[in-house]
């Protein structure tokens, strides 16, 4: 009996100092500093002489793809990889079938990576360039302006919006295309009499449960008309659900933020700084909350901005605070951690503490450089992140 006694205690004794190694006192800890690259690609240069820098950054399967504008010569785009940072391929980005074009924009809307493609929407054309190689196609669009890509629920098809001008007023088409641009149709089109940013933009789709596919698209009818978010079975053209606001016209879903999860569609009105969310197959709505930008979507949660960072769990609506939201924008967010940015600094703060872990630091900060959001992307197996700013690409390790 007394051995059991003894026992018992140098358990509870043993569970007891686990306990207290395991609980996170931020005042006992300093965040790391990261101020030491692993690598530096460069694309312009720090001082008063802006005659090229980096325009555009996103991160792809194959590696960091970046645009450089050089001020009277065409833009290049190059694919960085992510383990040297030396480049993969460069091209110059020249739309051949337009001589007055000399390059090819980029932008979060226009730009669609897929597969071992990159997809690139610009006036009448979509430019098609291959992931591996940078060899690069112009498909000239069957009429029509392009507009934005869209989400299709299929992984070998491209959905997109072109507009039309007409007597009658603009006409939209919402448009599929296989992944080589040579079959296309119509999915649907309207008329109507809106500015092109104000009307079918957020085109989403999905496969339902009964293997039906089904469309998601903004749509104003006439110039002083409200907003529709709008879902139709594409197949039937059956219309399935329509939700406004005629209290609210170009203010509702004005700039909406579309999010699929389960049975649930969410989206942020943030003209009124509030998250709704939707049965996706009736639009009946499930709950609202009030937030200042949605972060991230994960699992069942999703992370938004209430002056601090909440996580909300989409199928109740429950809210749990995070961490405070320290001063500057939002970064990127995994399950470890939370990433803010403000000036040459990248603050990154523990989800399951709110503590802050790590700092870091622009190496050229003293020249006034800030990072840009276009990409921050943290690769916790290789324990690396990357991140970039108006002239440079950086890669730094993790401890």
């Amino acid at each position: 009996m007394k051995t059991m006694a003894i026992t018992l205690l140098l358990c509870i004794s043993f569970l007891s100092c686990n306990k207290e190694e395991l609980v996170d006192t931020c005042h006992l800890t300093q965040p790391v500093t990261l101020d030491t690259p692993a690598w530096e690609t460069s694309f312009g240069k720090g001082d008063t002489q802006y005659d090229r820098f980096i325009s555009f950054t996103t991160w792809t399967p194959k590696g960091i793809l970046v645009k450089q504008t050089v001020i009277g010569q065409p833009d290049s785009l190059v694919l960085i990889d992510p383990e040297t940072g030396r480049p993969v391929w460069a091209i110059s980005l020249i739309n051949k079938l337009v001589p007055d074009q000399t390059t090819v924009k980029f932008s979060e809307s226009t730009v669609l990576v897929q597969e071992d493609r990159i997809f690139a929407g610009d006036g009448e054309f979509i430019h098609v360039f291959d992931l591996a190689t940078g060899v690069q196609e112009s498909s000239p669009l069957q009429g029509g302006q392009f507009l934005q890509f869209g989400s299709s629920p299929y992984p070998d098809k491209i959905w997109y919006t072109l507009v039309h001008s007409s007597s009658v007023g603009q006409i939209f088409s919402i448009e599929e295309a296989s992944l080589t641009m040579n079959d296309r149709h119509v999915l649907r089109q309207d008329t109507v009499s809106t500015p092109p940013c104000d009307a079918q933009q957020n085109v989403t789709g999905w496969i339902g449960s009964d293997g039906e596919p089904y469309l998601l698209f903004r749509l104003a009818d006439e110039l002083n008309d409200p907003l529709h978010l709008v879902v139709q079975n594409l197949k039937s053209g059956e219309e399935l659900w329509r939700r406004t606001d005629a209290n609210n016209p170009f203010g509702f879903l004005y700039e909406t933020d579309i999010i699929l999860h389960d049975e649930y569609l969410l989206h942020t009105d943030r003209t009124a700084n509030q998250l709704d969310c939707l049965d996706r197959m009736t639009g009946e709505k499930k709950w609202s909350a009030p937030v200042n930008a949605v972060l991230q979507q994960e699992l069942d949660w999703i992370y938004v901005s209430q002056d601090q960072l909440v996580r909300i769990h989409i199928p109740t609506g429950a809210h749990v605070p995070v961490a405070p939201s320290p001063v500057g924008s939002f970064v990127s967010l995994n399950d470890a951690h939370t990433y803010f940015a403000h000036q040459g600094i990248i603050e990154g703060y523990r989800n399951s503490t709110g503590c802050h872990a790590v700092s870091i630091m622009n190496p050229y900060e003293s020249e006034g450089r800030y990072w840009t959001s276009d990409l921050f992307r943290e690769d916790r197996p290789n324990k690396r992140v990357f991140v970039t700013d108006l002239f440079s690409v950086y890669a730094f390790d993790l401890p």
